[in-house]
């Protein structure tokens, strides 16, 4: 892992940058650049949720040629220098990034695995992270679950996934368990880990630790669970994107606060203290 910019990272989470959370992107990467050149210059960092590659969940069946999977090769060669970004993985990466077994997914082609691998070069497959923390806020693809956290805060989990996702993307064995595809997406692991946690069927709040992710698609609908403090209740809350404004919502009085974003780049989050907001970005 690029310990530079690791510490850079670290450094600006301790002082709670106001940051950009753009969910699960799926090749669409000129939505991307629209997103950036009318958000970006607002937010001292930019976090990528992953899922670069394949198709998103509507227009799954259609293979991805070569030359698309190089379209996207070209973007995160420039991206991935940008040092105001924070790329995680998704478990649609990893299906290139570290092709194995475990972290195989429907759609990818040797054709296409070879193209992306001969694009990402060592160098830059270490800029790539699984988690970062942004203030309060514990961000991955797709969530830490209780079972795989073995009662740690957010900032031990984040050393732990991304010092294992770097033996895993260099082919080191055995293979973390906290990158495994679970059995709520038909995995041989009992629990989804942070590439793979299915947020409809696998993911409950974990007392102390605030989470924000993507991974598990619904149209322009944000949603929530909380752990409340007062009686330790799980809160389901769920947000319809309006065509113009914004939705705030804050950590408050809960023990745990947790937001699912992926919504086809619909909606974007932005992180600001302990306040997270949901904007509608092509009215913003």
């Amino acid at each position: 892992m690029n310990t530079e910019k690791t510490e850079s990272a670290a450094g600006k989470a301790a002082t709670s940058p106001r940051t950009l959370v753009i969910p699960d992107i799926h090749m669409r990467c000129a939505m991307v650049d629209e997103i950036l050149s009318t958000l970006a210059s607002r937010y001292d960092q930019i976090v990528l949720l992953g899922d670069y590659f394949d198709r998103p969940p509507t227009e799954r069946g259609n293979p991805v040629s070569s030359g698309e999977a190089e379209s996207v090769v070209t973007w995160l060669k420039d991206s991935l220098t940008r040092t105001n970004r924070v790329h995680l993985v998704g478990n649609h990466d990893l299906s290139y990034l570290a092709p194995r077994k475990e972290t195989y997914c429907s759609g990818t082609t040797a054709e296409t695995r070879r193209s992306i691998q001969d694009g990402l070069l060592p160098h830059l497959l270490r800029e790539f992270r699984a988690a970062t923390q942004v203030g309060p806020w514990l961000i991955s693809h797709a969530g830490f679950q209780a079972a795989l956290t073995a009662g740690r805060n957010a900032a031990a989990l984040v050393a732990t996934a991304n010092a294992d996702l770097e033996l895993l993307l260099a082919g080191a064995a055995p293979f973390p368990e906290l990158f495994g595809c679970g059995w709520a997406r038909w995995g041989d692991f009992r629990y989804g880990g942070v590439t793979w946690c299915d947020w409809d069927e696998e993911f409950e709040p974990v007392r102390g630790l605030h989470q924000v992710m993507g991974h598990t698609y619904e149209q322009a609908t944000v949603r929530g669970r909380y752990l409340r403090r007062r009686g330790r209740k799980v809160f389901k809350e769920a947000i319809e994107a309006e065509p113009s404004g914004t939705v705030i919502r804050t950590i408050g009085d809960n023990d745990s606060c947790n937001w699912c974003i992926d919504t086809g780049l619909e909606v974007v989050a932005i992180l600001e203290g302990e306040t997270i907001r949901f904007v509608r970005w092509r009215t913003a």
